[in-house]
């Protein structure tokens, strides 16, 4: 488990390694639960696609939740169905594997915005999202960017359960690498 969760990661504009990250703390759990009315806990259902890695996260997702009073039953379904599932708002709780960005800009936060597949919505991290698109004084724009991510986590919208680093190096003479932001595509590679 990584202990903090960035939308980004280090080097992005915005990014700010004094904004706390949330740690796993089954004591808090219950108590927050309690406090909530459910001191008995609760029972969920979690959506996962049904491949690897994300039955084993879900497995391990399920583990710490029904730990610590949040009874977890995984329900591990095809890409199609998932994408679906969410589009439709029919899910208790759900994850996906996602990216840290390095580059926040406009074209890219587009697409992350456009597909909001768990229908985040927050007008405040919109205007700031915005303001930082365009803004051209480099500060201000990692300012907006920094407000935003500060947001995000102040109010716990979004966690990360681990990350994975993707290193990549090439010779010269391959041409025709291509990345999708999660992964190489070495489809169309081809040797000078």
């Amino acid at each position: 488990m990584i202990e903090r969760h960035h939308w980004w990661a280090p080097g992005a504009l915005g990014y700010d390694e004094s904004i706390e990250g949330y740690k796993y703390n089954p004591a808090k759990v219950k108590e927050l639960l309690t406090a909530a009315g459910h001191p008995n806990g609760i029972s969920i259902e979690l959506n996962s696609i049904a491949r690897e890695p994300e039955n084993t996260i879900a497995e391990f997702a399920q583990q710490m939740w029904t730990n610590v009073g949040i009874k977890t039953k995984v329900n591990s379904i095809e890409r199609l169905a998932w994408i679906d599932a969410q589009r439709a708002k029919k899910f208790q709780a759900a994850f996906s594997r996602g990216q840290f960005n390095t580059v926040i800009d406009p074209a890219l936060m587009i697409n992350v915005r456009s597909d909001n597949l768990f229908r985040f919505a927050d007008k405040e991290v919109d205007r700031l999202m915005e303001e930082g698109d365009f803004e051209l004084d480099l500060k201000k724009r990692t300012e907006s960017y920094r407000l935003a991510l500060k947001r995000v986590q102040d109010q716990a919208y979004q966690g990360s359960a681990y990350a994975v680093p993707l290193v990549t190096a090439h010779r010269k003479q391959a041409e025709g690498i291509a990345s999708d932001h999660f992964s190489l595509d070495l489809r169309k590679v081809w040797l000078k």
